[in-house]
């Protein structure tokens, strides 16, 4: 079953979209077919295969977290319920906003970067288009990731590799809202001892955010011996000090050695919001000036 957005015509698979807006169509909006819409859909469901990827894009629609689906299901059947969400108008342009949001964070994706050079590439509201003389243009720059600010908040963030795409889509995140997240499987170099870097790593950070889910938790992990690092780091600390907050994928018991600290839960709703309210919220247990962790 496809959905399509008010005003997408009716046309066969093999048929071109149309040069303009059918009638009924929004205007300021992009008239998909539903082959192309199908196509977005899927490549979407790709990138973005979980709640805390896919809140991170729709955010700058400014979707309330109130309407993402749980994904619980397939990645596929979520953003099958987005776009329903998306149809029934909660945000202004959502195809035109959500492929800009997509192309930005996704520059050399196939099919984002075909649907802007059919749709939007050289139209009035083009987001991604600067003129540079008459009639003349060049492509959009590619977007830059911001830099954290000076002396910003370390976030160690433990896993598992199976979890490693949810927690770089999540170290993303919290580089936009000002934090420098260090995730564990990208700061070992080669020739370097991993146990000495990720040890560490965990004693110099400023927060330790354990990623669980039921999955990982039932079988050995790397991520128990590094909350078992940060259980005896937090002994160590004034009792009014933050330095542990648990972070939920999935619907999971906590391990006994965690369940005294409030955790938050990333796949409901509001649940990124909720760890970054919880960060800012705690004095940071120790400020680390040096650029990174040393690996000593």
């Amino acid at each position: 079953m496809t959905t399509h957005l008010p005003g997408t015509p009716d046309l066969p698979e093999a048929d071109p979209p149309p040069a303009e807006p059918p009638a009924g169509w929004p205007p300021d909006d992009l008239p998909l077919s539903r082959s192309d819409l199908r196509r977005f859909r899927a490549e979407l469901a790709t990138v973005a295969p979980d709640r805390t990827s896919a809140e991170m894009l729709l955010g700058e629609l400014g979707v309330p977290p109130r309407r993402l689906p749980s994904f619980h299901s397939t990645s596929e059947h979520a953003w099958f319920e987005v776009f329903r969400a998306l149809e029934a108008g909660i945000v202004a342009q959502p195809c035109r906003r959500l492929l800009a949001a997509a192309l930005a964070r996704y520059p050399a994706n196939g099919v984002f970067r075909d649907l802007h050079d059919r749709f939007l590439a050289g139209r009035p509201g083009d987001p991604a288009l600067s003129m540079t003389g008459a009639g003349q243009t060049s492509p959009p720059p590619p977007p830059a990731q911001p830099a954290p600010p000076p002396h910003a908040p370390t976030v160690f963030l433990a896993h598992d590799r199976e979890d490693q795409s949810k927690v770089r889509a999540l170290a993303e995140l919290l580089t936009t809202a000002g934090f420098t997240p260090w995730v564990g499987s990208e700061m070992v170099t080669g020739g370097s001892r991993r146990d000495l870097v990720v040890r560490r790593a965990v004693l110099d950070c400023d927060f330790f955010v354990p990623c669980l889910s039921a999955r990982v938790l039932g079988r050995p992990s790397q991520l128990h011996r590094e909350i078992r690092i940060a259980l005896d780091r937090a002994d160590e600390l004034p009792d009014h000090v933050v330095f542990i907050v648990p972070a939920r994928l999935d619907e999971c018991d906590l391990p006994s050695d965690l369940q005294e600290y409030q955790w938050v839960d990333l796949f409901a709703a509001g649940g990124v919001d909720q760890l970054l309210r919880a960060l800012r919220a705690s004095t940071p247990s120790a400020r680390n000036s040096r650029s990174g962790p040393s690996g000593r």
